[in-house]
């Protein structure tokens, strides 16, 4: 398995120097081809402005790239697995799109805290779970695709000025703090409130939103898009129907 830390790649413990030095000034850094992981702390407080995380990397370690506030555009590309805790919190400058692979499994908590610049996110159909603090403090989101997320943490994002939160049919779990301290406009489920109401947490933060949520009636299509079996989806269906 192949690192980088710092200055220096290698492969498990075995050291091997193969680029400059990062310092301060450097703007630009490109990682090595064989680079899987990206180590704990690696740009901690650099000047880089933007980067692109090959395909290689399969793990963002925690802190990565913490108070990189010059830090504009990061190209995550399909490959990437996990990105661990804090890994760009406080990249003040980060944005304003953010776009997350399909490939990430595991997003650790502040992965993403404080993250000002951000205004559109778009979470990878691999993950699951949104963590506490994933964006916390990140006030100027405005919109954010969850794709197939299931359980959304306490505190997941706060602080933020969101115009529509679209929750997706694949919701398993949600918490009563999951947008602590947002300003929301509008919630829409994309199921009915029967099927809300049975996820874990579903009647407490419906009672805390009730005002602002709406609710849809899901296609067959969409039931089986998201894992429904035929005998499931046309049962729902029909009791929504039957209504």
């Amino acid at each position: 398995m192949w690192y980088d830390y710092k200055d220096i790649f290698y492969e498990d413990k075995t050291f091997e120097k193969t680029v400059e030095l990062i310092n301060e000034r450097r703007e630009t850094y490109i990682l090595h081809d064989k680079c899987k992981i990206i180590g704990d702390s690696t740009f901690h407080k650099c000047n880089i402005k933007e980067m692109d995380i090959p395909s290689s990397v399969e793990e963002i370690e925690t802190e990565a790239f913490v108070e990189c506030q010059n830090l504009k555009n990061v190209n995550f590309n399909e490959g990437l697995k996990k990105i661990g805790a804090c890994a760009f919190e406080g990249c003040f400058s980060l944005g304003p799109d953010l776009r997350l692979p399909n490939s990430l499994e595991t997003l650790e908590q502040g992965a993403f805290a404080y993250c000002c610049s951000l205004k559109y996110i778009t979470l990878g159909n691999e993950l699951k779970i949104l963590p506490t603090r994933a964006f916390e403090g990140c006030r100027n989101i405005l919109e954010i695709s969850f794709g197939n997320i299931e359980q959304i943490c306490a505190k997941a994002i706060t602080d933020a000025e969101l115009k529509k939160i679209t929750l997706p049919i694949t919701l398993k779990e949600i918490d009563y703090f999951s947008f602590d301290e947002c300003k929301i406009g509008n919630i829409t489920f994309e199921g009915t409130k029967e099927m809300f109401f049975k996820i874990i947490g579903g009647k407490e933060f419906y009672e805390r939103y009730k005002k602002i949520m709406e609710f849809e009636t899901p296609t067959l299509e969409k039931l089986l898009d998201n894992g429904f079996s035929m005998k499931d989806a046309n049962n729902l269906i029909k009791n929504i129907e039957e209504r």
